[in-house]
């Protein structure tokens, strides 16, 4: 069975996710004490570890490898990662970690529920490893802004916005050298439509690709920065 985009299954796997973010965030607001908050963290940073070494794994032995998909150089790799150290480190000299899970979760890993690029059905790995890791990475960022009342700043913009332009740039010269699609900056496109397919022709819709991202950051920043004394990121 294939998965199709906005369909009952693309519905029911948004309602799940829904559900299952909610009950995440409501955990994570009764783990007042410290250390048991600390527990809590460290032990769903453990599980998102697992599971995306684990997917990164299969990924790479030689029946599953796929030149196209099999690197970690997707940005849900980098935001997969970005939230372990987010979970594992709280205090504020480490808010960089906060950051990069605010913009790339609840920025842009949330456009994966929206337009998915899955087609794999429901039966395969591939299925599995697509939404997992993407409802992980925006559980984190959700829990981090509604359970434990971090906001971003205009530094933290910045400071992602830098990282973010630093680490495509360096995906989009691999995707040159070896022809693949990694962060959308390849010559190809994704077999589903996404937002990026409007963008205009490569090399031009890179461009238009960071300039619609550094203005969806700031957009984000202008609309959840701190306003009422909470911790900014």
């Amino acid at each position: 069975m294939k998965f199709e985009p906005f369909g009952w299954h693309h519905l029911l796997v948004v309602v799940v996710s829904l559900v299952g973010w909610s009950l995440l965030i409501s955990r994570g607001r009764r783990e007042n004490p410290c250390l048991r908050r600390y527990e809590f963290r460290l032990a769903f940073s453990a599980v998102i570890l697992a599971t995306n070494v684990f997917s990164l794994s299969m990924r790479l032995i030689p029946e599953r490898w796929n030149l196209d998909s099999s690197l970690p150089l997707h940005l849900c790799d980098f935001a997969w990662m970005a939230s372990c150290w987010s979970l594992i480190v709280q205090e504020r000299r480490h808010a960089l970690a906060h950051q990069m899970v605010f913009y790339w979760g609840l920025g842009l890993s949330t456009q994966a529920f929206i337009q998915p690029t899955l087609h794999h059905g429901i039966q395969t790995l591939d299925y599995w490893f697509f939404w997992i890791p993407h409802w992980q990475i925006v559980a984190v960022g959700l829990l981090n802004y509604f359970g434990f009342g971090l906001r971003p700043s205009w530094a933290g913009f910045r400071r992602t916005v830098a990282w973010t332009v630093f680490l495509v740039l360096c995906v989009t010269a691999m995707n040159i050298v070896l022809e693949t699609p990694y962060c959308f900056t390849g010559r190809g496109t994704p077999e589903n439509p996404t937002v990026v397919d409007v963008f205009g022709p490569w090399p031009w819709r890179i461009l238009v690709l960071f300039a619609v991202v550094i203005a969806w950051f700031a957009i984000l920043t202008k609309l959840c920065s701190d306003r009422s004394g909470q911790k900014e990121l």
